[in-house]
């Protein structure tokens, strides 16, 4: 199915639309306890206090050399300052939901369908996380920005084994990393699929001149991510101890398998709220689907 460009500028409304109004009532949001602590104990007091003071989980170090810069940039000189102008910083955070945005349909039209992209933009828009975090001045917008890209670069290699695509996902690895350290479990995650997708292709490739090709893009996918977590441990050498030892994080886990069997499952329930209906949300799609199927096998047999 094709929309014409009357049909893709209304959607592109209706999907945009809770961003749109977020945007505009939110811009000139006051700043919070969060957003100043990054700003007066980071941003306002130089790069190298960024880069070697981390006594609690809240210095998103890449984040606020970002905000140093820009501080540096306006000429700012403590946080009075930068809360006459606050909405100014809060602009570029939402370049970054928009760069997310962006990232996020090419994602859906490059590797799933373009009548799709827009359903998963509507899907992100109306998400109130991603609301609530693309405005704020910390380093989870930063984040999911960095890592969107990331997905879309290492496919993209993946797809069309360009050396650019491999070096820019390598940085994006890093970049992500070195703005949230837990972004390890998503590329944990990112890792497994990779995996897979290895382990899959050794198994249905059949000529050896593919099967090399095959296993050389994955060899370099690895040796690239190596090298960007090599890189990532080495810029968190001056706070490694406070990274790992402080008052929210465990040395060790309380008792075996604990995040699955105690977290995630609360996990689960925070995201559906306890709206178990949800789940039968893709039933009517599966039906409908089931049903098109089948009336263009009648119409083939006709």
């Amino acid at each position: 199915m094709k929309f014409s460009k009357l049909h893709k500028s209304v959607m592109s409304f209706i999907a945009l639309g809770p961003l749109i109004y977020w945007f505009s009532v939110k811009l000139n949001q006051d700043l919070w306890w969060d957003e100043i602590i990054s700003l007066k104990d980071y941003a306002l007091e130089g790069f190298t206090t960024t880069i070697t003071t981390y006594p609690d989980p809240n210095n998103h170090i890449l984040f606020n050399i970002i905000n140093g810069l820009i501080v540096q940039l306006f000429g700012w000189n403590n946080i009075y300052e930068v809360l006459e102008s606050s909405f100014l910083l809060r602009v570029v955070q939402a370049v970054f939901a928009l760069i997310t945005l962006i990232y996020t349909y090419k994602i859906a039209s490059n590797f799933f369908s373009k009548n799709f992209a827009f359903i998963a933009i509507a899907l992100l828009c109306s998400t109130i996380p991603f609301l609530n975090f693309s405005l704020q001045l910390r380093g989870y917008n930063l984040s999911a920005m960095l890592l969107v890209m990331c997905v879309y670069y290492t496919w993209s290699y993946i797809k069309e084994k360009k050396s650019a695509y491999l070096i820019v996902a390598s940085i994006l690895v890093f970049t992500s990393l070195y703005t949230l350290p837990s972004n390890i479990y998503f590329f944990f995650g990112l890792g497994l699929t990779l995996l897979f997708e290895w382990v899959k292709g050794l198994l249905t490739i059949k000529s050896s001149n593919d099967k090399r090709k095959h296993n050389k893009g994955y060899l370099l996918m690895a040796l690239s991510g190596a090298i960007a977590l090599l890189l990532c441990y080495l810029a968190y050498t001056p706070v490694m101890e406070n990274l790992l030892h402080n008052r929210f994080v465990d040395a060790s886990p309380r008792k075996n398998a604990y995040a699955l069997n105690t977290i995630f499952p609360n996990v689960i329930k925070a995201f559906f709220s306890y709206r178990w209906l949800l789940f039968l949300l893709p039933l009517p799609f599966i039906i409908f689907r089931k049903k098109l199927k089948q009336q263009k096998s009648t119409n083939k047999k006709t």
